[in-house]
């Protein structure tokens, strides 16, 4: 329960996420691209860092950058949310530019952003909280990886790696905010740890 606002487990076919809200219903959310789970750590940042302004989070299907946006919604509007996918693997983001489920190419390393089309429940609340949606390539998830590994000494998988490629290409637009990048996971090989090495 957040305030008088309640996130529950059901999917209604029609009715806009905002919509709902805004009359103080409940938020619906359904099955393997469900942003519920996610939506935990969402409040989680927003309650803890009440001055953050943006956040940078990864896409497949798009639950987590959901489950994200809802929590901004509900908390602080204010708050940016920035996607991010493969440019290899872009179908998410294409869905989420077009409005309209779109199937695309999927030959990305990044297992966690790798998805072939758009999820229709998803796409439909990334188009009410998500405010910019960026893509990154192999090379830069690869250069993310090894700039965690210096600067944190964190193990970062290559969707994971995907929201500080996205802020390094934007750093000048992030300059002097307070910016919260997802780090979503550290599922990576030895083998593929040495290519972003060599790379």
């Amino acid at each position: 329960k957040l305030g008088e606002k309640t996130v529950t487990a059901h999917c209604p076919n029609t009715g806009s996420m905002k919509g709902l809200l805004d009359k103080g219903n409940d938020v619906y959310l359904l099955k393997h691209d469900d942003p519920k789970r996610k939506l935990k750590y969402g409040l989680e940042i927003i309650n803890d860092l009440t001055d953050v302004e943006v956040v940078i989070v990864p896409v497949g299907g798009g639950s987590g950058v959901c489950g994200v946006g809802i929590a901004a919604y509900l908390l602080n509007p204010n708050i940016k949310v920035i996607a991010v996918q493969s440019e290899n693997a872009p179908a998410a983001h294409l869905s989420w530019k077009k409005g309209e489920i779109i199937e695309s190419k999927m030959e990305t390393i990044a297992e966690g952003l790798a998805t072939r089309e758009g999820y229709e429940l998803t796409q439909k609340i990334m188009s009410e909280v998500v405010h910019d949606f960026m893509l990154v390539s192999e090379s830069e998830l690869k250069e993310a990886i090894i700039l965690y590994l210096k600067m944190t000494h964190t193990l970062a998988e290559h969707a994971s790696a995907a929201s500080l490629a996205a802020a390094i290409k934007i750093k000048e637009k992030l300059k002097d905010k307070k910016v919260v990048m997802i780090h979503s996971g550290s599922n990576i090989t030895v083998p593929q740890l040495i290519d972003a090495i060599n790379s």
